[in-house]
């Protein structure tokens, strides 16, 4: 098996999957909540990195139950794309050799199988909240295909990339992309996806650049049956420019996102963003009101609009979007702060002390704010009461 090949294949079709898979996610969300992993002493629970760890561990040997520790780091920080992409990793360690083939050739009858679309719909999410996550456990799909790896350089720099070792990897696909020149396009993908991993910015926005061009040039010589949107590569480099400070060049690149695909509501998230960094509150409330229109069950996004519009004073369009996030992600602390702030300025003290005790309860045991907080509730709750006037 030519492992390389296949990674062509996926970065092809990255743009699309990235949101053609999305609908899914509701399946995804619904499935039977398993129970809590067991974690080693001294871990805590309420934070979602042991649980990856655990997963990390346990992907090989037993990939159902990393499937399960994966799952509880998720809910308890929905926002990470590392433990939504290991679901998608382990959902396939645990597949039949023929739905792991069939994913992987893209035939019909696989794809719309709907474990399989709800596995899918992890690993696009995870390109969302992050199109730079690292991608090392996806090798370990590919090796479970039938055949073995060829011992080509394309296959050696993405071993290397999948063990962290980045220099390796670049090199390679470097020396690959010398010799072959523009049939190697999409090596430069994979290669900025190195460069980003080692903190190269400028060399991977210029990857995803040249790709880009290539693919323009390509629209404008050739007649395409099917449009190949470019969207993704387009939010990509908006992330990258945004990283770096270019806060205009970032606005540029995600409207022309938006122009490749109206539909994608985390381009307008991503605006939506760049408008609350510059200050531009209204601005930002109407990119993140478009963005949960076309993404109404995604929950970070609604904790993220629900906290624009409690910095606009919006309280109750604040609650009802946090409410939402609750219900969405109801394992992770973040909402509960906001609603307990938002409450709190309405005047309601007792919703406010109900959230914010929830919050102290899901928050993990070294966070801060949540000790500070805990403290903050204890001394409240110790005071006597003011007795009424006689007056």
């Amino acid at each position: 098996m030519n492992v390389g090949s296949r990674r062509t294949t996926t970065s092809l079709l990255l743009g699309f999957a990235a949101v053609l898979a999305l609908p899914t996610l509701a399946q995804a969300q619904a499935r039977e909540e398993p129970a809590r992993p067991r974690l080693p002493a001294r871990s805590d629970p309420r934070s979602w990195e042991p649980y990856f760890d655990l997963g990390v561990k346990l992907i090989l040997p037993a990939p159902s139950e990393a499937g399960d520790a994966f799952y509880w780091s998720s809910k308890i920080d929905p926002s990470r794309a590392e433990p939504l992409f290991a679901q998608y990793a382990a959902f396939f360690m645990q597949s039949t050799d023929d739905v792991i083939t069939g994913y992987f050739r893209g035939e019909e009858s696989v794809l719309r199988r709907a474990d399989v679309m709800a596995a899918d719909s992890m690993r696009s999410l995870a390109l969302i909240r992050n199109p730079f996550v690292h991608r090392g456990l996806e090798i370990l799909i590919f090796d479970r295909l039938p055949g073995r790896f060829s011992d080509s350089r394309d296959t050696r720099a993405w071993i290397a990339y999948s063990s962290g070792d980045l220099k390796r990897a670049i090199d390679m696909h470097s020396a690959t992309i010398a010799r072959e020149g523009p049939k190697a396009l999409w090596r430069r993908f994979d290669r900025a996806l190195a460069y980003v991993a080692a903190d190269q910015l400028p060399l991977a926005l210029s990857d995803l650049r040249m790709i880009l061009g290539a693919l323009r040039a390509q629209d404008a010589r050739e007649t395409v049956v099917l449009y190949r949107s470019k969207h993704f590569l387009l939010y990509m480099i908006g992330l990258i420019l945004a990283q770096q400070g270019d806060l205009q060049g970032a606005r540029t690149a995600f409207e022309e996102a938006q122009l490749e695909n109206a539909a994608f509501a985390y381009g307008n998230a991503a605006l939506g963003a760049l408008s609350r960094a510059e200050r531009n509150l209204p601005q930002a409330a109407t990119e993140y009101g478009l963005a949960v229109e076309l993404a109404p069950n995604d929950g970070v996004l609604r904790f993220q609009y629900g906290q624009l519009l409690e910095d606009l004073q919006r309280y109750e369009g604040a609650v009802e979007q946090l409410l939402r996030a609750t219900e969405l992600e109801p394992h992770w602390a973040q909402p509960h702060l906001a609603l307990g702030r938002a409450r709190e300025r309405q005047g309601n003290a007792d919703e406010a002390t109900r959230h914010y005790e929830r919050f102290v309860a899901l928050s993990s045991a070294n966070d801060p704010l949540a000790k500070a907080l805990k403290m903050r509730l204890e001394l409240r709750a110790a005071k006597p009461p003011v007795p009424p006037s006689t007056r």
